[in-house]
């Protein structure tokens, strides 16, 4: 019951809501954790077109999202023809919170390939690979004066009417996305924690609610924990 306070002054409302289940069969990659990591399996490798060849040069390649990145040098980085390969190991492991919100850029930097411009990137949507399966992808290379902004929308038809941007290649590579929690999420969250404090400064209720959460499933804590650097990005966007 809701009392009525902006209308005619006195009243009430009764207002119920009724969940019925149904069936639905969902694709393996929206069945899938909110948590995991990203691993980059193979080298990583752009075709580009025909008319950007004479671009191509030792640029720096840098993997990340909003919880951390990895960086590859362009001296690791070979050319042949129209294409450029970065040797990447296996070390490269990105934690993810927030899969179903979240992107994985490819980021061409430094004074090499297309200086004097827009950045190529290109982004993997998290939400089109499955969990704990390897995955060859094959996304666009794009570049957009207004990058920032390109990179927070997933790209569609519906996209390229309402963004401007130009598509010069593609960027192809092996992934796996690992699910739930490992030591990756908290060694990123000890260094990139903004707000990060000792839970005995907590207050009663927040005490309460840890407790809660790590009695019926420690990791949602973890995951609440883990927001804060994300939040505060997006909160500038």
């Amino acid at each position: 019951m809701y009392s009525i306070v902006d209308g005619v002054g006195f009243g009430r409302a009764s207002v119920s809501v009724l969940f019925r289940s149904f069936k639905v069969d969902l694709p393996k990659e929206l069945r899938g954790w909110d948590t995991g990591t990203l691993h980059v399996l193979s080298d990583v490798k752009i075709e580009v077109d025909e008319s950007q060849v004479d671009k191509l040069g030792g640029d720096q390649l840098v993997i990340g999202n909003t919880e951390s990145t990895s960086k590859v040098s362009g001296k690791v980085s070979s050319k042949a023809g129209s294409t450029i390969t970065w040797n990447v190991d296996s070390s490269i492991r990105l934690p993810i919170y927030s899969r179903y919100q979240s992107a994985v850029h490819f980021n061409i930097v430094g004074g090499g390939m297309f200086s004097g411009g827009p950045e190529p990137f290109a982004s993997l949507w998290l939400q089109d690979i499955p969990d704990d399966e390897e995955r060859d992808i094959r996304i666009p290379l794009l570049r957009a004066k207004n990058a920032k902004q390109l990179r927070q929308n997933y790209l569609n038809d519906v996209t390229g009417k309402t963004h401007e941007f130009q598509q010069i290649g593609y960027l192809t590579c092996k992934v796996m996305l690992d699910s739930g929690l490992d030591a990756d999420h908290e060694r990123t969250s000890q260094q990139n924690q903004t707000l990060r404090h000792d839970f005995g400064e907590h207050n009663y209720m927040s005490c309460v609610l840890y407790e809660v959460l790590m009695t019926l499933r420690p990791e949602a804590w973890e995951h609440i924990e883990g927001q804060a650097k994300q939040a505060e990005t997006n909160a500038h966007a």
